[in-house]
């Protein structure tokens, strides 16, 4: 009995490890096959690895455009102006 429940155990649990397959990348075939026509098969999984190498390596690159950087400027300077002009008629106010 003890001996039926090994094997049964052993077996039950060891399924997977029988069933797994031989060939992944890097591995060498255990048998040569050939194909009856030529085909393009597409590496799913390391092409997914490469492109999210390329998307995590990828960098944002900024351009200035100088046009909207004088409008910028421009802008600055108004909120400068009227800022310094406040400034004034507060210390005016606050002097009389």
């Amino acid at each position: 009995m003890f001996l039926f429940v090994v094997l049964s155990l052993s077996s039950g649990l060891g399924y997977r490890f029988y069933n797994q397959p031989k060939l992944d990348v890097g591995k060498i075939a255990p048998q040569t096959l050939t194909a009856p026509s030529s085909a393009n098969v597409e590496d799913v999984k390391t092409t997914e690895e490469r492109r999210r190498e390329a998307r995590s390596g990828a960098s944002a690159v900024w351009v200035d455009d100088p046009v909207i950087n004088e409008q910028i400027h421009q802008n600055l300077q108004q909120l400068f102006t009227k800022g310094n002009q406040i400034r004034e008629n507060s210390a005016i106010l606050i002097l009389k």
